[in-house]
């Protein structure tokens, strides 16, 4: 089933009636939403208002709820980790995952990210080839440096060797913010909802990494968000607005190929973390990583 993603842009006020959601403003309901529809509640305005019982029901509906800041960038997610009855089973088995599955997983992630990079530059009339070269070689041992190497070939190649990611700049970075943190918030929600914790990640291990398992699971993803803001700019649209917004947020409901099946991302993003368990519990499984496919003819390399 694909959840809705609700976005609270303007003042409002957030209360449970029936199972319901109920959102007001200026004293009147304008929306009413059951909370067992939900996916992800994104609350995008510093003025909104919602009860403890709101929060409560949806993390027990298994709903992420994402706060933004004054610049509309999500900077706080709210998931429940009660994950099943198997959680505490889950959890010892993932901190207990032999480190040579966790690499194995690890490459098979960055070579996903490396075509996937490589695809968006070939739609977008660039040169793709080094790319694909770059991910035949990687191995369990070296893929965070061919990531590395291939991320600054990458942005080079779209953007021009002036670009630099910015996590603080506007425009075409901010863009990017915001559609990574949305992505990121739909990865961590299937993540916990397998029983997974997502701050015991396969690469990244920052202390104040609450999500680094979503910040690995979602890298292969990244090339979608980067098309999608490309495509914004080039419709003329550089900046955080209700429009971009809601191209971001569709992107989830997007298809994608999994194993040669279309399924929106929604759905995929759950059998991609399933699998992934499965794989952490050494039962031999292959990660199924969705692939986006980029709109756009393929141009020859000069």
């Amino acid at each position: 089933m694909i959840k809705r993603i609700v976005e609270i842009s303007h003042p409002s006020s957030l209360r449970l009636k029936n199972e319901q959601l109920v959102i007001e403003r200026d004293g009147a309901v304008v929306s009413t939403v059951p909370i067992e529809d939900l996916g992800i509640l994104l609350l995008a305005h510093p003025g909104n208002v919602f009860t403890q019982q709101v929060l409560a029901a949806c993390q027990q509906a298994g709903v992420a709820v994402v706060l933004c800041d004054e610049k509309f960038l999500p900077i706080a997610l709210f998931l429940s980790l009660r994950g099943g009855a198997l959680h505490t089973a889950t959890l010892h088995m993932q901190v207990q995952a032999k480190a040579k599955v966790a690499n194995s997983i690890w490459r098979d992630i960055v070579e996903a990210k490396i075509l996937a990079q490589a695809r968006h530059l070939a739609s977008a009339g660039r040169c793709g080839e080094h790319l694909e070269m770059l991910a035949r070689r990687v191995s369990a041992e070296d893929a965070t440096q061919h990531e590395a190497q291939a991320a600054a070939y990458y942005w080079r190649q779209l953007l021009g060797a002036e670009f630099r990611r910015d996590t603080h700049a506007e425009g075409f970075n901010a863009l990017l913010n915001y559609g990574y943190a949305i992505l990121r918030a739909a990865v961590a929600r299937a993540i916990v909802g397998t029983g997974l914790h997502p701050a015991l990640g396969l690469f990244h291990h920052n202390r104040s990494d609450n999500f680094a398992l979503a910040d690995d699971l979602m890298e292969p993803l990244r090339p979608a968000v980067d098309s999608l803001v490309r495509q914004e700019q080039i419709n003329g649209r550089e900046n955080i607005t209700p429009v971009t917004k809601r191209a971001m947020l569709e992107l989830l409901s997007s298809n994608v190929d999994l194993l040669g099946q279309a399924l929106p991302l929604w759905v995929a993003l759950q059998r991609y973390a399933a699998s992934v368990k499965s794989a952490l519990a050494g039962n031999g499984q292959k990660v199924e990583i969705p692939v986006w496919h980029f709109s756009g003819a393929t141009e020859p390399c000069g």
